[in-house]
């Protein structure tokens, strides 16, 4: 970040400049997956499609932003396609139909009855923001459900 800043200051004359950062909420849309791929070092592959509907939001939110500071100057660093895998969440969807989520309001999964996922997977989307509190306090939710459940 200090690079930029540097750059920022030096290269484009940016005496007065300010720096944001923003994540986008980013939906569990069902091509996007984690697979097992045992040609891959990690034995994993990402499968994950940036979809019209998110490069839309993207643009939207961006257009908010400079109209927003207006009338000063915005100009995006990233790149179109600004991917972070760094929080994903909603892999595991969640409800009480069996058909259209994997884990109950519980988080224990429809066909594996001793079976809990208590991390980000169960969230309905990526809200943008680090999910680490609130992973751990549903991890403490779900403890508590099985507790109750083995007394």
């Amino acid at each position: 970040m200090r690079l930029v800043a540097l750059l920022i200051y030096h290269v484009f004359n940016f005496k007065n400049a300010a720096i944001w950062a923003s994540i986008i909420e980013d939906l569990p849309y069902r091509d996007n997956r984690i697979i097992a791929d045992r040609t891959t070092p990690s034995g994993i592959r990402f499968e994950y499609k940036y979809t019209d509907e998110l490069k839309m939001r993207v643009q939207e939110f961006r257009e908010l932003v400079a109209g927003a500071v207006s009338p000063h100057r915005t100009i995006v660093l990233s790149g179109e396609n600004n991917i972070n895998f760094g929080h994903v969440c909603g892999t595991c969807r969640f409800g009480d139909d069996p058909s259209q989520s994997v884990l109950d309001r519980n988080n224990r999964t429809h066909d594996i009855s001793n079976l809990y996922v208590a991390d980000a997977s169960f969230f309905p989307s990526s809200g943008g923001t680090n999910p680490s509190l609130t992973i751990a306090a549903n991890a403490l939710r779900v403890g508590d459900a099985i507790h109750a459940a083995l007394a």
